[in-house]
């Protein structure tokens, strides 16, 4: 019975942050696999790679083991990520995220791969870190992503999914960017278990549960149709080795950080303190790109001869769709990003109906539902950035491009969704639905120059969706 590995980490990237962590992350597994001698075929890709690079590797491993009997499968991946409805993509080097379905590796294409080699266990380890442009969900589409990884479910024998983080979660390094907090907890319990004859998925699960019970930002989350209680490895002399070296390299990395620990701290401080910038230069920042907005116009458009434009640039954001997501976003992120904004806890009470215990009945109860109203506390900025397209003529829709701007000291934080709102008498119109809350950042001292083509794409992007919602309409 054959063992197949496949390590990936990707900490290159054209169109996204580097991850330094994620080299360090792959490179560990992948020692860690190689010394268990538990599998027989390992691919192991660590650097800048493509997605057709990637597949190309992972098709060959299928063809030369289709006519074997299948024990385990073990997919690692460390690097960018996110989901989107029912699929989840692993960003690579080339990935573009206009072009995100052919320029990744998407999930039911892994799947896809290694459904026909049928094994008798399927693992994944997903260790996916923070983008730079961030798609920020709602938990609909939470239920979604967690529907789709059932389903995959279905497909195998037996199989456990490990996953860094929740769907609106992001993922976190170590302060010194060596490895991930997932990754590292894998590690630990590795270690933890060494003196044992081997370890079992189970033990692992349970070792990095407690790792991050006090961790409120990361919470990883586990898929399982198995008891876990299968074999990852059997310890033996080299892996031991490894692995007390990894622990002794830890050390000994805490001992020079606390003879550095100083001149750390006054490197950060000057680095920090270097990319502030005064309120002067963040309104310039914002008013920049109020002025670039203002200057966008439907004029040389189809929608022109049949839609009205209007603008408004002001601080009115508690009229904003689903702002809950972007309460949330702020109330998760205030601290380590130093947002000019706050947040306010609020209790609303829904009626829910309750089946009653082995009666074909069910009650009215109520129970509590907590959200984030959100405020900017910089009243001098401009927070919010409305383009609204409204129809000439009864019997079309209305839409609205809403952009809201969230300072700090050193960057602007702007929220950016489409709005389609339906008529619902002669003259008056409802929000009915939008596109998804999408976030981009800019450092105010370093990206004046970014803005313009941020402006024109999404103002281009705007058109497009309003044409395209018309077309909808038509039909």
């Amino acid at each position: 019975m054959k063992n197949l590995a496949i390590v990936i980490g990707i900490d290159k990237y054209k169109n996204n942050n580097d991850l330094i962590a994620c080299k360090n992350d792959a490179k560990d597994m992948y020692e860690i696999i190689k010394e268990s001698k538990k599998y027989d075929d390992i691919v192991y890709f660590n650097g800048e790679y493509t997605n057709r690079e990637i597949l190309k590797k992972l098709e060959e491993l299928k063809i030369k083991s289709k006519d074997e009997e299948i024990g385990e499968i073990f997919f690692y991946f460390s690097g960018h990520g996110f989901s989107e409805n029912n699929e989840l993509f692993y960003v690579t080097t080339n990935t573009e995220n206009n072009k995100i379905n052919t320029t990744s590796l998407k999930n039911s294409e892994i799947d896809a791969l290694f459904r026909d080699l049928n094994p008798n266990l399927y693992v994944k380890v997903i260790d996916s870190c923070q983008s730079g442009i961030s798609y920020i969900k709602d938990i609909d589409e939470g239920i979604l992503f967690e529907k789709a990884m059932n389903e995959t479910k279905k497909e195998f024998k037996k199989c456990f999914f490990m996953f860094s983080s929740l769907r609106n979660q992001y993922s976190y390094v170590m302060e010194d960017n060596k490895r991930s907090f997932f990754t590292n907890s894998f590690i630990e319990a590795l270690i933890y278990y060494k003196d044992q004859e081997n370890v079992k998925y189970s033990e692992i699960s349970n070792y990095m549960a407690d790792y991050f019970r006090d961790k409120e930002k990361q919470t990883p989350f586990f898929i399982t149709q198995t008891d876990m209680l299968d074999e990852f490895v059997k310890y033996n002399k080299e892996l031991i080795v490894l692995l007390s070296n990894i622990n002794n390299d830890k050390d000994k990395e805490n001992i020079d950080e606390n003879k550095e620990v100083k001149e750390d701290i006054k490197s950060k401080i000057i680095e920090k303190l270097s990319m502030c910038a005064t309120k002067e230069e963040a309104k310039i920042f914002t008013d920049t790109i109020i002025k670039l907005f203002s200057q966008c116009s439907i004029e040389k458009s189809i929608l022109n001869e049949y839609f009205n434009e209007s603008k408004e640039m002001n601080d009115e954001i508690n009229k904003i769709p689903k702002k809950k997501i972007i309460a949330n976003w702020i109330y998760e992120n205030k601290r380590e990003l130093g947002l000019f904004a706050k947040t306010k806890l609020e209790e609303e009470r829904k009626s829910k109906l309750y089946p009653l215990f082995n009666l074909s009945m069910s009650i009215y109860g109520e129970e509590k539902e907590s959200t984030y109203e959100f405020e900017i506390t910089e009243k001098e900025i401009c927070s919010n950035i409305k383009i609204i397209i409204t129809p000439k003529e009864l019997g079309l829709e209305k839409y609205e491009l809403n952009l809201v701007l969230i300072p700090s000291f050193s960057k602007i934080y702007v929220f950016q969704t489409f709005v389609k709102n339906i008529p619902i008498t002669w003259g008056e119109y409802e929000y009915d639905n939008m596109n998804e809350w999408k976030m981009k950042e800019f450092c105010i001292k370093k990206d004046m120059e970014e803005i313009k083509n941020f402006v024109e794409e999404t103002f281009n992007n705007f058109i497009e969706y309003c044409t395209s919602q018309l077309n909808e309409l038509l039909k």
